[in-house]
């Protein structure tokens, strides 16, 4: 995984680096999303 440079990268790696303890939406949807693209996603706005 590449991190792509961005105003928002102090505040992802904020949250990274204090997942136990803290704030951690980004965290727990960034292996979901990595998922859907390594393995093709099946979502479609229909299931909404």
């Amino acid at each position: 995984m590449k991190l792509v440079r961005g105003r928002w990268n102090e505040t992802s790696l904020d949250e990274v680096c204090s997942f136990a303890n803290g704030h951690d939406d980004q965290v727990d949807a960034s292996p979901d999303a990595l998922n859907e693209l390594a393995l093709g996603s099946t979502f479609t706005l229909d299931k909404v």
